[in-house]
């Protein structure tokens, strides 16, 4: 199987045009369009003088979070959120890929990124049951419980064994070979009934966090459809040593 060791994410197959920051406000700030002051590493604005740019564009991802969002070209850039120079967060700094933050106002933001942006060893698992949960709450024995109306696919409560997937904080994988059909998955701290998730309606290579499905791990293919730039395909198809309408990870 081949695998795309390129940075994915899990809402944009074309992740490589540019960095994007991705904002949503809530608590002091919540229905206000925060302002984005971004530099680069020559500490040169690529926004406009302080205090930025204020957000405008919106996208949502598949969880229903609407969140403002600006690209960049530019690698390795630093940035403050504020809401028009007020309550103006730390010095976001070493920013390479893609990223989320929920921003409160008053110099107060979470970093959620590693809640949408997909690690690239979280691949694609051919002829497997499988699926990927984002154990934010960093339980210590994260288990997959796989049912249907009939069967335990993963075993008995509370379920089988996730493994943490290679260079992520707190993703983790659960697979097994079964013909088998899932209908549901509770993740849970093995079986501790205070930490597991609500049932989920069980999707194979779903990619899920503790509100449910973000997004599904799927083959994709190259082609125009998921890389329109057709420089940037004849070189990602050079890279990797395929043709035109390949399945690739």
């Amino acid at each position: 199987m081949l695998q795309l060791a390129f940075f994915a994410t899990a809402w944009s197959t074309q992740a490589w045009a540019g960095i994007k920051i991705h904002v949503r406000t809530e608590g002091n700030a919540s229905g206000t369009a925060p302002y984005l002051y971004v530099w680069n590493e020559s500490q040169e604005p690529l926004t406009s003088t302080w205090p930025g740019d204020q957000m405008s564009r919106t996208t949502t991802t598949n969880d229903g979070v609407t969140w403002y969002v600006m690209e960049f070209s530019e690698t390795n850039i630093g940035a403050i959120i504020s809401i028009n120079g007020n309550g103006q967060t730390v010095d976001l700094t070493g920013i390479n890929d893609d990223k989320y933050y929920a921003y409160k106002g008053n110099g107060e933001y979470y970093n959620l990124t590693n809640q949408y942006v997909i690690p690239a060893e979280a691949n694609y698992k051919e002829g497997k049951l499988f699926v990927y949960f984002v154990n934010t709450s960093e339980w210590a024995n994260p288990k997959a419980h796989v049912y249907n109306s009939s069967e335990d696919i993963a075993g008995d409560w509370p379920g089988g064994t996730m493994t943490k997937v290679a260079n992520s904080d707190n993703v983790y994988l659960w697979e097994k070979e079964s013909s088998s059909t899932p209908t549901k998955v509770i993740f849970n701290n093995n079986g501790d009934n205070t930490d597991q998730t609500s049932d989920f309606t069980y999707v194979n290579g779903g990619y899920y966090n503790a509100s449910g499905l973000i997004t599904t791990i799927t083959q994709l293919e190259l082609n125009s459809t998921n890389f329109p730039d057709p420089n940037f395909r004849a070189a990602l198809a050079e890279k990797l040593g395929v043709n035109e309408g390949d399945k690739i990870e």
